[in-house]
């Protein structure tokens, strides 16, 4: 929490796509964060399961949340996406007719900026285990997930009837 992150106002914004069920837990567990942080605004798009991967073209996602455990194929169409858009939003570099550096250097940004998703777990329903995944590198997205899988995301999840994550094996 250094005074940059504080200043920079886009990286104190979160962006979160939760599935609709969610709603309530998730917003008691926002209002709790925001809280303890006051200089992050956390802004949540909750949508059917159905449009879980739909992701907002104005505002990047930084966290998806699924009442749900997160599938293989959803978790690779997330990835495709989160690719896709990392290659679209690279500015290529100019081709120089005498020397290929500038694409050799182009494929190596590419590669660098893919990243694999590895989705967590936050809670237990029904038996069920719930996951979400982060998709940006915001420190913000980390710090939200820290804080959703921490005895006191824990214990606001519980009043919602949410078993405690270290109780799923």
């Amino acid at each position: 929490d250094s005074d940059n992150t504080k200043d920079n106002k886009e990286d104190n914004i979160l962006y979160i796509q939760a599935q609709q069920p969610l709603q309530v837990p998730l917003d008691d567990v926002i209002v709790n964060f925001e809280a303890r942080y006051p200089h992050i605004q956390v802004l949540t798009n909750y949508v059917p399961a159905a449009s879980l991967l739909t992701l907002d073209n104005t505002n990047a996602t930084d966290l998806v949340i699924a009442d749900d455990k997160l599938s293989d194929s959803l978790l690779s169409l997330l990835q495709d996406e989160l690719n896709r858009n990392v290659r679209n939003n690279i500015v290529n570099p100019p081709v120089s007719s005498v020397d290929n550096s500038d694409t050799d250097t182009e494929t190596a940004v590419t590669e660098s900026s893919t990243r694999t998703l590895n989705p967590f777990g936050y809670a237990v329903k029904n038996s069920q285990a719930l996951e979400g995944v982060i998709l940006s590198d915001k420190p913000v997205a980390i710090s939200f997930r820290n804080y959703l899988v921490s005895t006191s995301g824990q214990e606001i999840l519980k009043n919602y009837e949410f078993d405690d994550i270290d109780g799923y094996r």
